[in-house]
């Protein structure tokens, strides 16, 4: 039975820490490198390993310099460097963020880098000391059922393996050939794939290629993080892109990777404007899926999935062996994969058998049984589409309940709370005021004492109120994005004024034959004479909405619709100094409509207003 020395590498000088005994590894013993420098070192045998291997490229040195140098402050290195008589064998690159060990790079799949011939004794060897390392929790996770740690595990001595709990992580769906098919050109060919792209061409000329310059790329990588944040607040969820670290690490990935082999960074273009791009890899045959983006004023032409397509045709025309979706098991990835791997996460313990040991190991299986059921459910979409909104819809809620609570605090969220029960189940006093008025009779935007900022007008987009769903998420949520997509869809025309360049009010603008006041029930509307322009649902950020502000913003935008008949308005309970402010902007109080809620249930509707106009209360 061998001995195995642990050295720790601190300010360039090894040290002996202490002697670990090893089972089957005789003659070996573990560096511990706490100084990247040293990995550096290292880099030639590093990457000598990894070539012998073939390994991802999540395991290239090149992977791992770009993580460290944008992420690496919030860890500390403490990477196994495993050697033998004659040099090094193996590598297992570890970090800690002070209590937990995991490897040393964020990746879709880890491993041990190392030759598969001495893939046990290096296991054995690099597990054992990492119990003489000092640390609360380790976790390893992206473990491929493929790896060099997932297939030697059961090697490991008893009085090891105890110590260790493999639990399902995620799926990893993946595309290949199939015998005597091209699965590439087959999969290319779906009729919905290729319908999206007839109506993408439809708008212009559209084109796809791999952008192959570092420059270039560096010059689309913001506009491809824009369209990846917009693309998850969409779903709810906040991008690892708003982040200034993930930024620069992918940055960092441009400048270290081969952009003409190893990245593949690909763009969809419609008449030269991006309306999707790929960031991925392509080594030894396989293209790995990693991360994508679409402009989501094209939803309706799902760019995204013609994005797909154009990459199945470039795996057929290239003759790749593989395309891998990585982790997750998505729903759209369902529809291209014809194979499932499963990604691992293995959990070190210290004392299995303890107390605390035995309740981890409970809460870690009970946590990976929900991931494995969460997975059979996006077997059946419907269902689980319909779950999943009810649970995001919930989150959502509960996320606005503590927004409130952190800024009004337990007294003043307790006084709203009130407030809204007894708004909502007992009284309630509506009022509304419909104006009119024609662009052309309207007095000039500002005022003497009072010019205000210079503003803008310009024709908003779906994305910005995407965007806006993740800085005012109590103002825009997601849960009402759709609402709004379908305006756009419908015609219905929104404009954003900037001041300075800074986006400071939102309204829009529509035809209409009624309008219908949605804050006194849908069910209520006043049918106009004729069809004319409705000004509705504006916004302001917080620091533009003084009184004069807005009614500045809204004389701008009834002068951008240029419609020469009246344009409506409405405002929801106005106090009298707004009503004199409009007047004598040139603005006609046309209906006053006042509702009363008793019970939630009684409600009476009246109007007032000296001048009639034809309308209708349903």
């Amino acid at each position: 039975m061998g001995r195995a020395q642990v050295k720790v590498m601190k300010e360039s000088t090894l040290v002996v820490d202490n002697a670990v005994q090893l089972r089957g590894a005789s003659g070996l013993h573990c560096e511990l490198v706490r100084d990247f420098a040293r990995l550096e070192e290292l880099s030639p045998e590093w990457d000598r390993l990894w070539r012998s291997s073939a390994s991802e490229i999540f395991q290239r040195f090149a992977w791992t310099r770009a993580f460290w140098k944008t992420c690496g402050s919030k860890f500390s290195l403490c990477s196994l460097v495993v050697h033998d008589g004659g040099g090094i064998i193996g590598i297992l690159p570890l970090a800690s963020d002070g209590n937990t060990i995991r490897f040393l790079a964020e990746a879709d799949y880890n491993d041990l880098i190392c030759e598969e011939r001495r893939a046990p004794a290096v296991l054995a060897a690099t597990m054992e000391a990492l119990f003489e390392m000092p640390w609360s929790t380790c976790v390893l996770e992206n473990l491929s059922a493929d790896s060099r740690i997932v297939h030697h595990l059961p090697t490991l001595p008893p009085s090891l393996r105890k110590k260790l709990d493999l639990v399902f992580a995620c799926p990893c769906p993946t595309t290949v050939p199939e015998e005597g098919r091209d699965v590439f050109a087959r999969l290319a060919k779906k009729e919905s794939l290729r319908r999206h792209e007839n109506k993408l061409k439809r708008k212009g000329r559209l084109m796809f290629r791999h952008v192959e310059s570092r420059r270039e790329i560096h010059q689309l990588l913001p506009h491809f993080f824009h369209q990846q944040i917009a693309r998850r607040a969409l779903l709810g969820q906040r991008s690892h892109f708003q982040g200034p670290e993930k930024r620069a690490f992918y940055s960092a990935l441009v400048d270290e990777l081969d952009p003409r082999s190893e990245l593949r960074f690909a763009v969809l273009e419609l008449d030269g404007r991006p309306v999707a791009y790929h960031f991925g890899f392509q080594l030894n045959g396989k293209l790995t899926w990693y991360q994508s983006g679409f402009d989501v004023d094209f939803w309706h032409c799902s760019p995204g999935e013609v994005l797909i397509r154009k990459l199945l045709q470039y795996a057929h025309e290239t003759g790749l062996r593989e395309i891998d979706f990585t982790i997750g098991g998505e729903i759209y990835k369902s529809r291209f994969a014809n194979l499932i791997r499963n990604n691992f996460t293995l959990h070190v313990e210290r004392e299995p058998d303890s107390v605390a040991g035995l309740f981890r190991r409970l809460a870690i299986r009970v946590r990976s049984t929900g991931r494995q059921i969460k997975e059979e459910l996006k077997a059946r979409p419907r269902l689980y589409s319909a779950l999943k909104k009810r649970w995001l819809g919930a989150a959502d809620f509960i996320s606005q309940q503590q927004r409130l609570f952190r800024y009004a605090g337990l007294p003043g969220y307790a006084r709203q709370a009130i407030g809204r029960t007894l708004r909502g189940a007992v009284f309630a006093w509506d009022e509304a005021l419909l104006f009119s008025a024609k662009p052309h009779d309207l007095c000039p935007p500002g005022s003497p004492q009072d010019p205000g900022p210079p503003l803008q007008v310009f024709s908003g987009s779906f994305s910005e109120l995407a965007l806006l769903s993740l800085e005012y998420p109590d103002d825009f949520p997601w849960s009402k994005l759709h609402l709004w997509r379908e305006r756009l869809a419908k015609g219905d025309r929104m404009y954003t004024l900037r001041s300075h360049g800074e986006l400071v009010h939102i309204a829009w603008a529509a035809k209409r034959s009624a309008v219908i006041i949605g804050e006194l029930g849908s069910s209520y509307q006043v049918t106009l004479a004729e069809p004319a322009t409705l000004i509705d649902s504006c916004w302001s950020i917080p620091n533009f909405r003084a009184r004069q502000r807005r009614l500045d913003a809204l004389r701008l935008v009834m002068q951008e619709v240029g419609d020469k008949q009246d344009v409506w308005t409405y405002c929801i309970n106005p106090d009298r100094w707004l009503q004199r402010e409009m007047e004598a902007a040139g603005f006609r109080v046309r209906r006053r409509i006042v509702q009363v809620r008793l019970l939630h249930a009684i409600r009476w509707r009246w109007i007032r207003g000296s001048e009639q106009l034809p309308h209708s209360i349903n």
